[in-house]
């Protein structure tokens, strides 16, 4: 199989973000619009913040904080095989966007809120083709015995698939350890893989491919937060 040239794409936020709202209060919340954040070679497979999907609430020891993280992103994926003579080609490409939220206190150690890290959006595409090919010249290629001169060029199959999806979910941290104020971030990491093959559950094992894409995005987001009791 051909070797990969890993996809290298770029990083664009142009973001409008309202302000956080009742900061040092009970609750929290903002959001972001105009905002275009994609994998790029520094942020890919790597834990990034969220521009503008971060603020302050006040909470006292023992209580605990819910968060409402809402993100608009999705993926895209182009593969392409291609091949002659009935030999087989396979691709697979991926793409997907992780999310976490990270609290800390003024001036003490950050913490990882649950259920930890959650997959926003997630795509898998593998193809895999038997062909026989394009005649070139057919005058060789006919008669009792085919030439060795019959030549065959290969067949191709390309698919590409993009997504975009509004999706939601509620992180949380039980009995916070001191009473202060507490900065709640939104962290991603938007992960992609190209590959020849796809393990035994479709997932993509990365060997590189110049005949697969991949790539997940962000354009927009909000978060709610809030303090509360939860029932013991």
């Amino acid at each position: 199989m051909k070797k990969a040239t890993v996809i290298l794409v770029t990083i664009l936020a142009v973001v409008l973000t309202a302000p956080a709202m009742a900061q040092s209060s009970k609750a929290g919340a903002t959001y972001a619009q105009g905002l275009y954040l994609n994998s790029d070679t520094e942020s890919l497979n790597t834990w990034i913040d969220v521009p503008g999907m971060a603020t302050t609430v006040r909470a006292p020891n023992w209580k605990e904080l819910t968060m409402d993280i809402s993100l608009q992103c999705g993926s895209y994926t182009r593969v392409k095989t291609k091949g002659k003579g009935g030999s087989e080609d396979s691709t697979s490409a991926g793409a997907q966007v992780i999310v976490r939220a990270m609290i800390q206190p003024e001036g003490g150690a950050e913490m990882l809120a649950a259920p930890g890290e959650v997959v926003f959006c997630g795509q898998q595409l593998t193809l895999t083709t038997k062909l026989g090919g394009i005649i070139e010249n057919l005058a060789a290629c006919t008669g009792p015995e085919a030439s060795e001169d019959c030549l065959l060029s290969d067949e191709e199959i390309e698919i590409g698939l993009r997504t975009l999806g509004a999706h939601s979910y509620n992180f949380f941290y039980e009995d916070l350890p001191v009473s202060d104020d507490y900065n709640v971030r939104v962290q991603v990491m938007l992960d992609t893989c190209v590959g020849s093959v796809a393990d035994d559950f479709g997932n993509c094992v990365d060997g590189s491919d110049p005949d697969a894409e991949a790539e997940a995005f962000i354009v927009g987001g909000s978060m709610v937060v809030e303090e509360v009791r939860f029932t013991k």
